[in-house]
């Protein structure tokens, strides 16, 4: 089947407007969530000259304070936009979320997963979407993922914390196989302007040989560029799933 092949091959996953070399980080000039000065650059630098010591953990605590405050205080705005973004795909004959809807998924942010489900029109017709959000990432598992990012990885640049690009989270699960998840992918990539909500990293784990995918679990996960209203701006995750593979994901969590 060819939307399974594209999957798999990643034939449709081209997100125009990026520029060579382009490395989505939470300090990018066009993001903002982590703010480093020259100042404490320099700091760093001679921390490393004069005392013969690699980047320790603690120089990081700063940032990653700002980024889980700046994380908190975009939750909501961030899930109701991408809840938005769902809700315009819903077929003629069909309602948006309530507002209740909408308060319930707002709420999930603080404690817990919940979800809100929308009819949306497809290319095969109606089915069911599923949106769950989760409560912002905090501090002990960004310092946990720290790890992953020290060098010698290739993105192992100080401040290592700006690589972290899920502090906001939404889950968008879908019933009908790679043709749906496909499509829910163009709802972003091909709508950024209308959205505004730019997509800054497309991470497709149904492309990747079996050892790079962590437990054999696979989805697709948007990085996008979000600004609230006050024009703090983030860079959060939108994870596409697939309602079988999903259910099971949640079955091995409460078995972990």
């Amino acid at each position: 089947r060819r939307s399974e092949r594209d999957l798999r091959g990643g034939q449709s996953f081209l997100i125009p407007g990026l520029p060579p070399g382009y490395h989505c980080r939470q300090d990018h000039s066009e993001v903002g969530a982590i703010r480093v000065s020259q100042t404490d650059r320099e700091e760093v630098e001679l921390q490393e000259q004069l005392l013969q010591i690699q980047l320790c953990s603690a120089s990081e605590e700063v940032f990653l304070a700002q980024l889980a405050l700046r994380a908190r205080l975009l939750n909501d705005e961030f899930q109701r936009k991408i809840l938005g973004v769902c809700s315009q795909n819903v077929g003629p004959a069909c309602q948006a979320p309530t507002a209740v809807g909408i308060e319930r998924l707002s709420s999930a942010g603080k404690g817990g997963c919940e979800g809100t489900e929308i009819e949306c029109l497809f290319m095969e017709g109606m089915s069911t979407v599923e949106v769950h959000t989760a409560a912002p990432k905090g501090l002990v598992r960004m310092r946990e993922k720290l790890r992953k990012y020290a060098p010698p990885h290739p993105r192992g640049v100080w401040p290592l914390c700006a690589n972290i690009l899920d502090p906001l989270r939404v889950a968008v699960v879908v019933a009908g196989g790679p043709s749906q998840i496909l499509q829910v992918i163009q709802w972003f990539t091909e709508h950024e302007e209308e959205n505004s909500l730019p997509v800054r990293r497309l991470k497709n784990k149904f492309s990747r040989p079996e050892e790079a995918v962590a437990n054999g679990y696979r989805d697709v996960q948007l990085g996008v560029l979000f600004t609230g209203s006050t024009g703090l701006k983030i860079i959060g995750e939108i994870q596409i799933h697939d309602l079988e593979l999903y259910r099971l994901k949640l079955k091995m969590h409460k078995l972990y």
